[in-house]
């Protein structure tokens, strides 16, 4: 770990795959538009889970078959030929597990520590979990077993821990969940994240990131710990209603019971003040949420209507930052269950879906040089009009400066002497709308 950090290099921890419901679905996906949001599989049904890695993307389906993509072909984006009868996926960094039917595990990738090198004989498993280097399994008697890098002891399962139903390999640190709903937590512990906070009960779901982790609690709520120099574990006030958790890098996730999604934290922390992870605006109809390294993704099934994303220069576009000049690329994702037959968009201030100045989206990207308000809708094949979306292009005026928080050793700084190295991370976040520079 650098003294001062000055980019995200270590990205894509293992989110637990949550299920979904049957039928037409669509992913969708936001964050950094690397190759994970590139070529992003459509015309899906009947999913059964998703799981987010660094730059790749699992998707089980209902018969046991997986699809990937993104990443590099070589140790992710890829399955391994004639596996079938999966029950359980969790993409890491640069690696996959996957759980069959039959009790076994299959893992691919990049094993520089052994992450993938299952346990010779290893079976009767229950469930999985992919962490940064490491990896975690239950067996049907609730003992846990891990394989891969144990510098930071995830792999010191406690004595005598049983029970379990459910584990969750992070950054070094692992979890695990009782059937009585308690948690334990073991390894890394530099933020704190290797603790379980005194008298957390009746959870329900467990999520470890990178450095801190999460667990959603029968009530509806949530609760996180460890590191939070991004804001990761800064749970909204007045969260409840929450069905599903999911931890990234410097992101959390919450899918609540009305189908839509909640975020906090931000992703780049260093860059422009970092990118908040809000979800896509008319994001609903939600069965499961997967926080990766540097961007989310949410399997979406019986919208009313398709919806279109915006990314800037292959980044979150920011409520006012200046694009002009930048390429703006709208995604429409068949979230109505019917495949998308045109994006249309306006300059002008009319109405893209009436309009006769509407022009149609070529998926090439567009270039905007001048001050305007783009006006963007797409439509589906069974004639689904999504409403109008529309991004303000051009100068803000901006008369608040922004606000720096310094951060050591992921924590706030206090006045007191350091007398030791100490790891310093500065975090700009903007004020006053038009993006710290």
């Amino acid at each position: 770990m650098v003294t001062l950090i000055v980019c995200a290099c270590l990205v894509g921890l293992a989110a637990p795959a949550a299920h979904a419901a049957a039928g037409p679905v669509a992913l969708v996906a936001w964050g950094d538009m690397g190759t994970k949001q590139q070529g992003v599989p459509t015309g899906l049904s009947d999913v059964t889970a998703i799981s987010a890695g660094g730059d790749f993307g699992l998707v089980l389906e209902t018969g046991g078959t997986v699809i990937a993509w993104g990443g590099d072909g070589q140790d992710t984006g890829f399955v391994p030929p004639g596996l079938t009868d999966v029950t359980a996926i969790s993409a890491a960094a640069d690696y996959s597990v996957v759980l069959k039917a039959n009790g076994t595990v299959v893992a691919w990738g990049t094993d520089e520590r052994g992450q993938v090198d299952v346990p010779a004989g290893l079976a009767n498993v229950t469930a999985i979990s992919a962490g940064d280097h490491h990896s975690l399994a239950v067996r049907s008697d609730g003992t846990v077993t891990g394989w891969g890098d144990d510098s930071d002891g995830g792999l010191d399962v406690p004595p005598g821990l049983g029970n379990v139903v459910a584990v969750e390999a992070g950054s070094g640190q692992s979890m695990a969940l009782r059937s009585d709903g308690t948690a334990a937590a073991w390894g890394a512990n530099t933020y704190g994240q290797g603790t379980v906070p005194a008298g957390l009960a009746n959870v329900t779901a467990i999520s470890a990131g990178y450095g801190f982790d999460l667990a959603l609690k029968s009530d509806g709520t949530v609760v996180a710990w460890g590191r939070d120099d991004t804001g990761q574990t800064a749970v909204p006030a007045g969260l409840n209603h929450v069905v599903a958790i999911s931890a990234g890098w410097g992101s959390s996730l919450a899918l609540k019971d009305d189908g839509t999604v909640v975020a906090w934290g931000r992703l780049y922390p260093t860059y422009q003040g970092g990118f908040p992870m809000t979800p896509p605006d008319g994001l609903d109809h939600v069965a499961a949420i997967a926080a990766g390294g540097s961007d989310s993704i949410a399997l979406v099934g019986g919208a009313a209507t398709p919806l279109t994303t915006v990314s800037c220069d292959w980044l979150p576009c920011s409520p006012g930052v200046d694009y002009r000049g930048a390429q703006l690329d709208l995604i429409p994702h068949a979230t109505a269950g019917s495949p998308v037959t045109r994006t249309v968009y306006t300059l002008d201030g009319t109405d893209p879906a009436t309009s006769p100045t509407a022009v149609t989206y070529n998926r090439m990207g567009l270039t905007v040089t001048s001050t305007a308000t783009l006006k963007f809708a797409s439509i589906d094949q069974a004639g689904h009009a999504e409403p109008t979306r529309s991004l303000f292009i051009g100068a803000v005026q901006d008369t608040v400066p922004p606000v720096t928080a310094v951060h050591c050793d992921a924590a706030p700084c206090g006045t007191v002497a350091y007398p030791k190295p100490v790891s310093v991370s500065l975090t700009a976040t903007d004020t006053g709308g038009s993006g710290v520079v």
